[in-house]
């Protein structure tokens, strides 16, 4: 019984710096395990990235080096002799490839359409450009590249495929193998491999004379836009215009050796401009979609974790216009309004965030410029030494409409402490409609908060 179900099958060159993203997206997917062939000249790079996913109780990741330039036929050879028997089915995949599977982004759904009456099912390409990026920008390939070829004008051939473990017999692919073995299979596997596209379509027209064979098969228009509409590869081979040089100087070896075509292409100056308009025709939202929920997701339970729950709604304040009732000399701003934004800057730090000067009821007020409707105000105090703290304990918060009339929201006696960015920041629900919220002590003292925080009910 093999280990894993849906298994990706990757050889790398010069891919450290864009492979965790790609990892997690197809952990996204919901694939089961990555067989990983590193072909840097030194993989430890690449390694210390990936050390998470091996070095662990359940490795995600199995990671092999392999030293000689361009010899992934190797790899694949490597990982039919020594790992086929670990899962049911595995996925050829580079680093810059991303399989989208619409609309439900589970390989074990897709995957289910297929896997009793198939062995093979191969995805089309669709190329993506490099935006307007000179150099390669750091940071997310599927946030930053959202413009790609358009598949009524045009549409790659060659595809990559999933395939059925147990359908595929190393000892009948000749030595050296084929270098294209991650786009078709040799007759002597497929002769018995029951092959389709994503739509279910038999792969024997598509294979009979390639290349031209798939050429004219995919000359379809109403075929291609089914392919993209269902499931496809997203090609993000270009990441920069400097990557078609980019593409020669990682190397020209082995599989790499029609690479050298990619590095004269600027040079013809027409010609470039065309393929790079070609690669930018349609804009193509749906893996930045999709992936900016996945991040969004990660990026809510990372504050969920904070020591203060996140209120998870629009903090007004940010945007609000304050004022406050005087300034003195440890005033950071040099008006009362350029001090008072201190407190809504949105930066907590346990210091100042606004200074008054010594005076009876001292205020602080944010003009919200409209009516909005309240939920809670957050007041982080000065925590730079306790006697300071102790100053804004008789706080006095009071809302309104006009600026003129004010009600009372809630008041402290003096005698319950608060706190700030140690955790423990004062929270107020508010539960009304207001334009202004003053702030300010029933005592005649020197008044000071780190920040305000003014959220809107959702």
């Amino acid at each position: 019984m093999p280990k894993y179900q849906h298994a990706i099958l990757n050889t790398s060159r010069w891919e450290s710096e864009t492979i965790l993203e790609w990892l997690q997206y197809y952990i996204s997917l919901g694939f089961d395990h990555a067989y990983i062939y590193c072909n840097d000249d030194d993989p430890f790079e690449m390694y210390e990235k990936l050390r998470p996913y091996i070095e662990c109780a359940n490795p995600f990741v199995t990671f092999h080096h392999i030293p000689f330039q361009g010899q992934q036929p190797a790899c694949w050879i490597h990982f039919l002799e020594n790992y086929k028997h670990e899962t049911e089915w595995f996925l050829f995949i580079d680093t810059d490839e991303f399989l989208a599977l619409k609309p439900h982004n589970s390989i074990k759904q897709f995957m289910l359409e297929f896997e009793r009456d198939f062995d093979c099912i191969h995805f089309n390409w669709i190329w993506f450009g490099p935006e307007n990026f000179d150099e390669r920008p750091k940071g997310s390939t599927l946030l930053q590249f959202t413009h790609r070829e358009d598949e009524r004008r045009q549409m790659n051939y060659f595809t990559k495929t999933i395939n059925r473990s147990a359908a595929i017999d190393p000892r009948k692919i000749g030595r050296p193998p084929i270098d294209m073995l991650n786009h078709r299979w040799p007759p002597t596997i497929s002769a018995n491999l029951r092959e389709v596209n994503v739509l279910g379509e038999p792969m024997t027209e598509f294979m009979s004379n390639f290349p031209a064979s798939a050429e004219q098969f995919m000359s379809d228009i109403g075929r291609r836009e089914r392919i993209v509409e269902k499931a496809v590869l997203y090609h993000f081979l270009f990441r920069s215009k400097k990557d078609f040089q980019r593409r020669v100087e990682r190397g020209t070896l082995g599989a790499y050796y029609f690479q050298p075509m990619w590095g004269t292409l600027p040079t013809r100056h027409e010609e470039f401009a065309a393929f790079l308009g070609g690669l930018a025709a349609r804009e193509d939202l749906y893996l930045h979609n999709y992936w900016r929920d996945q991040v969004e997701v990660v990026r809510s339970r990372a504050r969920a974790t904070s020591i203060v729950k996140p209120h998870g709604g629009k903090n007004l304040a940010r945007s609000a216009h304050a004022t406050q009732s005087s300034i003195c000399q440890w005033s950071k701003g040099q008006t009362v309004e350029e001090d008072a934004r201190g407190a809504i800057n949105g930066i907590i730090t346990g210091a100042d965030g606004f200074h008054t000067q010594h005076e009876p009821n001292p205020w602080w007020i944010a003009d919200l410029g409209s009516v909005s409707s309240l939920d809670e105000i957050r007041v982080y105090n000065s925590l730079k030494d306790p006697g300071m703290a102790a100053r804004a304990y008789p706080l006095v918060i009071d809302t309104s409409h006009d600026g003129q009339v004010w009600e009372r929201l809630f008041f402290n006696d003096g005698n319950s402490p608060y706190g700030g960015a140690d955790g423990h920041p004062l929270i107020v629900r508010a539960r009304r409609d207001a334009r202004y919220v003053k702030l300010w002590l029933a005592a005649a003292d020197f008044f000071h908060l780190d920040e305000v925080e003014i959220y809107r009910a959702e």
